[in-house]
């Protein structure tokens, strides 16, 4: 009896998944979307696990992340990418040590920035290329930078957060944003 073997065929040929399960286009495509909302989402939480340093490559991901749902997802469907990179870290503190009473305080802020760069990545989609990064990267900065100043004048923050949370977060910004935008531009014009 001979055997088949279908590794040496693609997937994408084997099992078409629209005739194997008889989807529609755009039942395909909701399918789609919520295979990256999952994605996206697992992946938000567990860059800040695996990857735990240096704070710019896990920045920039983490950003690239937060605009590429944003402009991809409807509506709530950000909310997993806001809120989760956060999550992650404190996990990776909780896990392995570190300033855990320290990222637990500054959390809400970094939800809010989150919000703030998700938001208005979107809502500037049709204006320039720089208003659609700069201008979101900075008001995200700002968000998370100024609460952490009044912090750190209080003694609630060490000095070091002055630097993580204002231009390290700005840089980390603006390379996420621009490649999530580049990406999601280049993958329309296919």
């Amino acid at each position: 009896m001979s055997r088949i073997t279908y590794y040496k065929v693609p997937l994408k040929i084997l099992l078409p998944i629209n005739q194997v399960y008889g989807l529609r286009a755009n039942e395909l495509s909701k399918f789609q979307e919520l295979i990256e909302l999952f994605s996206l989402s697992l992946l938000s939480f567990f860059i800040p696990i695996i990857l735990g340093g240096p704070q710019l490559l896990v920045g920039i991901v983490v950003n690239l992340l937060i605009v590429r749902q944003s402009l991809t997802q409807r509506g709530w469907k950000a909310a997993p990418t806001i809120l989760l990179p956060s999550m992650g870290a404190l996990a990776r503190g909780i896990l392995l040590g570190g300033s855990t009473k320290y990222l637990i305080v500054v959390v809400p802020f970094i939800w809010l920035g989150n919000f703030i760069i998700s938001y208005l990545s979107k809502l500037f989609l049709s204006k320039t290329i720089v208003s659609r990064i700069v201008f979101p990267s900075v008001l995200k900065t700002l968000a998370i930078f100024l609460p952490a100043i009044f912090l750190v004048q209080f003694s609630v923050l060490p000095k070091s957060f002055i630097i993580s949370m204002g231009a390290i977060q700005l840089v980390t910004a603006l390379i996420g944003s621009a490649i999530a935008i580049a990406l999601t531009t280049f993958q329309t014009k296919k």
